[in-house]
């Protein structure tokens, strides 16, 4: 997805908060999740009183304002969950981190994508990370890919590498500045 800085000066510099933008960030936050770091769950702001939009929407327009994210929204609470519970759970290959991440930054992060959305672009075949977009797409893209060069009479290679432990041990910051 691309994003520059000029997009989202543009997106923070939109009209006032609207309090029906928090009441949406915070429909979209899922039930029966662990507490965070502050003892809060998504029932909190389910069942609060509605005042509480106007202060997330006074500390959403202070955080845009002033360009600073509170040190709570970076952290969490990383907890490994067992991939397979009858498998062997000493090995560390059978664990999937989950990070439990503070709920008024995910109120937060609902409200800037919302805002947001039309500001993000992706290239028509990233298959992964959109709405209504999934496995079956990108198999259908590679059958009529293969179905093309074959009606053609073309030979079709075709490569897969399955670099999901590889990406853990990868060194991100020179990943990201090769991409950039």
């Amino acid at each position: 997805m691309n994003f520059s800085k000029e997009s989202f000066r543009e997106a923070s510099s939109l009209p006032d908060i609207d309090i029906l933008e928090i009441e949406s960030a915070v429909a979209q936050l899922k039930p029966n999740k662990a507490v965070d770091t502050d003892g809060l769950v998504s029932e909190h702001f389910f069942h609060s009183h509605p005042a509480i939009f106007t202060h997330l929407k006074n500390l959403f327009h202070i955080i845009l304002n002033h360009s600073y994210v509170p040190e709570t929204f970076t952290t969490g609470i990383v907890t490994p969950i067992p991939k397979d519970r009858r498998g062997n759970l000493t090995s560390s290959s059978n664990y999937r981190p989950i990070t439990i991440s503070s709920v008024i930054s995910k109120i937060f992060e609902y409200f800037l994508l919302d805002r947001c959305t039309n500001l993000l672009t992706s290239d028509s075949l990233q298959f992964a990370y959109k709405p209504k977009v999934g496995c079956q797409h990108a198999i259908l893209a590679l059958r009529r890919v293969i179905q093309h060069f074959n009606d053609r009479s073309s030979n079709v290679y075709i490569a897969s590498l399955d670099a999901s432990k590889a990406f853990d041990r990868i060194n991100h910051s020179k990943l990201y500045s090769i991409l950039i």
